[in-house]
């Protein structure tokens, strides 16, 4: 019997026993003081992706199947009651944004299209809509359109690379050019008066901001986009969580570091880990799959095959550890079991599937 073969979407059902960490994270975003950045740390193929869906689902976001931000299976999902009613809460107070920052990475100033999506989104945000309906239609344009001149205030800077110039310049700026439309003497100020009105009225009312695949970009765009969090976006009721495989932003932060050419490779490694952390104090870090082979048989359709192999491979730890990998190695076995005939013994069967195994893994 042929099997459909698995896709790599994310999803927002739980497959990894993360219930725990989502919890843990969902409080902490809810108790933290903003502006704060919080880190999603995983291997690529851990499920970095599928855990901010899912912790975005928690907090009152939306995701859906017709774009491909989840895969089919979140279609019908609904969650536990406990998981409905705590949404729901949530919802009220917390709005949510998600950037995948490799699709932006051509940009010169990737935080600029960051704000182009916050505007694009908080445009059609259940809490913000419900907020801005009571304004009027003129407040509402006001303050959704403060975020793109923001945007474009910010453009200015674009060929500038220093970070100390990019502000000093962009605030004599602002003076020059938006003294009568700017209700405060900086882009920083303007941003966070903007989205302070355009949040529910809620004491602990926040715009949390999902930055996916941010280790994905060139080492550049990387460095940009934080540089730009950090420049522009550092302020009150805002939280930023950012998916990223530590060493390989390190890594990349590394590269555009200003240090002369003679500092060791190791010390320039060190200071690019010490400016993530000053940026992204709080670093979660997503444990592996507890059961390599359950998480296998588990995208095996037929359940007497299923069985055999998981009989066959008993207490070995011999898979990979990494999500994406079971699940191509998954979709690999699949492929070659069908093409060879099914024996009616159990030692047999055992031995085909182990056999079947070994090649779909090489």
């Amino acid at each position: 019997m042929s099997s459909k073969p698995h896709d790599d979407l994310p999803t927002l059902v739980d497959q990894l026993s993360w219930n725990e960490e989502l919890t843990r994270l969902c409080e902490s975003i809810e108790q933290c003081k903003p502006p704060h950045v919080f880190g999603v740390h995983g291997d690529w193929g851990s499920g970095k992706t599928s855990f901010m869906r899912q912790l975005q689902w928690r907090l009152g976001g939306t995701a859906t199947t017709e774009d491909g931000s989840v895969g089919s299976d979140g279609a019908a999902f609904i969650g536990t009651e406990e998981q409905r009613t705590a949404r729901t809460t949530r919802g009220k107070a917390i709005v949510t944004i998600w950037f995948e920052a490799w699709r932006y990475q051509s940009e010169l100033v990737p935080v600029v299209a960051l704000l182009h999506e916050m505007r694009r989104q908080l445009s059609t945000a259940a809490a913000v809509t419900k907020k801005l309906s009571k304004l009027g239609q003129v407040a509402a344009r006001y303050l959704l359109g403060s975020l793109s001149d923001a945007a474009k205030t910010i453009g200015v800077e674009a060929l500038l690379p220093n970070a100390d110039r990019i502000e000093n310049i962009g605030e004599k700026w602002e003076k020059a050019n938006l003294a009568e439309s700017l209700p405060t003497d900086s882009i920083r100020g303007f941003l966070s008066e903007a989205i302070r009105e355009l949040l529910p009225n809620h004491e602990s009312a926040r715009l949390v901001v999902f930055i996916d695949d941010l280790d994905r970009c060139q080492s550049t765009a990387a460095f940009r986009l934080l540089e730009g969090l950090k420049i522009y976006l550092n302020v009150p009721r805002c939280v930023f969580v950012i998916g990223m495989n530590e060493q390989t932003l390190v890594d990349a932060i590394g590269k555009e570091l200003a240090v002369p050419k003679e500092v060791p490779h190791a010390v320039v490694q060190l200071r690019a880990a010490h400016y993530l952390e000053k940026i992204c104090t709080n670093v979660f870090r997503l444990p592996p799959p507890p059961d390599p082979p359950r998480h296998l048989g588990d995208w095996l359709n037929d359940a007497h095959q299923r069985q055999a192999l998981l009989v066959a491979i008993g207490t070995l730890n011999c898979l990979p550890p990494n999500p994406r990998r079971l699940k191509a190695l998954a979709n690999q076995w699949s492929r070659f079991i069908v093409r060879v005939p099914w024996p009616a013994g159990n030692d047999e069967q055992e031995a085909l599937a182990v056999r079947v195994l070994v090649a779909a893994y090489i």
